[in-house]
């Protein structure tokens, strides 16, 4: 019995150890199992916060990338509205010039190839026109049927009197300009700018706009800063184009100021500045200026320099779209269409969108097809949306290719 006793005490003992060192061992691995599950867990982490981080930057890239598209667009526009401004301006110009002007050769010659019949049309009639070879050779040679007729009936009234010299006009301008008379510069430039009674030459262009801008001549200024800006007849340089706009705008040219205010908004030529921006095209928007009156709508639209506010932006759309200008009338006709800054109103909506769309803003023709398809702030018509959605597509808008896929 002694030693069976002592037997199952030593079994008792060794069973015991056993225990306690499973136990003890069973810990120690439950700790590395821990701690490689800490590390796995530590090492996702990091990566998931790496995955955020590269995440963020590349949506704040996309955000820079669309919002510089959107200012290059609303420069472009910009541009786009401030040539047809002076080319209307300049057609006026044109006109008070072609009927008080005295020289024959001149007339004759835009009485027989001016694009403008209007134009055609005056030059035949003005009252200096009396040489009879020059009478005769437009009446022959003109390709316009009222201009060639104009021209036999005046011929049959004119004797033989010679009134003028075809280039008497161009050397006086010109003999001014020598003079260093800012206004008579100015004129000389534009006549090199447009090739008006002399071969069109940009260099020389600018070096007149130059001569008039130096003596403070604002409409100088402002046409020596588009020279820099597109590099015409000078070395494309955004910082004078910045410099010589900044002096127009300073002394109320409304066009200038709108380009100074997206030379701000953009970075161009000057230190990138919103608040600057902001400040130019309030001066002119304040005058009326279309173009600045749907620049200071989107900065109130958009909070550029200033916070957002859909109400302000719809003041200034309006402003804008009253005169025509396309971009504001589409961006006044979406306000209307969400209901931002103003009721929501679909007839509204479609107004604008009809008046921009009838401009041929591609936005507004997307948008009036889709009136048009869901019957909203119109009668629903099918044939109508096909229409203004084709007019769209035709210059590109995915969307309205799409639409007339599903609905064709």
């Amino acid at each position: 019995m002694g030693d069976n006793d002592s037997c199952m005490w030593c079994c008792g003992i060794i069973i015991f150890i056993v225990i306690v060192a499973a136990l003890w061992w069973a810990g120690i691995l439950g700790i590395v199992l821990l701690g490689i599950l800490g590390i796995i867990i530590l090492i996702l982490s990091i990566y998931a916060t790496y995955r955020m981080i590269k995440w963020l930057r590349n949506r704040n890239a996309r955000r820079k990338e669309n919002t510089k598209r959107k200012q290059e667009h609303a420069f472009e526009k910009q541009k786009l509205e401030q040539e047809r401004q002076r080319e209307k301006q300049n057609r006026v110009e044109r006109l008070e010039s072609v009927e008080q002007m005295p020289y024959q050769v001149t007339l004759a010659d835009i009485a027989k190839n001016d694009p403008d019949s209007e134009i055609r049309m005056m030059a035949i009639r003005n009252k200096n026109l009396t040489n009879t070879t020059l009478l005769a050779d437009v009446a022959k040679n003109a390709k316009d049927d009222n201009v060639r007729r104009a021209a036999t009936e005046r011929l049959a009234e004119q004797n033989n009197t010679w009134k003028g010299e075809s280039m008497s006009e161009f050397k006086e301008l010109n003999s001014g300009a020598l003079q260093s008379d800012s206004e008579t510069q100015y004129n000389l430039g534009k006549r090199y700018d447009k090739g008006e009674d002399v071969a069109q030459d940009h260099m020389e262009a600018t070096k007149w706009y130059t001569k008039a801008a130096e003596q403070g001549h604002v409409k100088a200024q402002n046409a020596l800063g588009w020279r820099y800006h597109e590099g015409k007849g000078v070395a494309q340089d955004h910082v004078q184009a910045a410099k010589w706009f900044t002096k127009a705008a300073e002394q109320g040219d409304a066009s200038a100021q709108c380009s100074v205010g997206c030379y701000y908004e953009n970075g161009i030529g000057v230190g990138q500045d919103p608040a600057q921006a902001l400040f130019w095209y309030t001066k002119a928007a304040e005058q009326g200026d279309p173009v600045g009156q749907f620049n200071l709508g989107t900065c109130y639209d958009f909070g550029v320099g200033v916070t957002r506010n859909s109400v302000k932006a719809v003041f200034w759309y309006t402003k804008a779209a009253e005169q025509g200008e396309s971009d504001a009338q589409y961006n006044l006709g979406k306000c209307y269409d969400k209901g931002e800054g103003v009721v929501q109103d679909s007839v509204q909506a479609a107004k604008w969108y009809v008046k921009a769309a009838e401009q041929g803003n591609v936005k507004a023709q997307f948008g009036l097809g889709l009136c048009y398809v869901r019957g909203e702030g119109v009668t629903q018509d099918l044939e109508q949306a096909i229409h203004w959605l084709k007019k769209a597509a035709q210059q590109g808008h995915e969307k309205a290719q799409d639409m007339l896929r599903q609905i064709s």
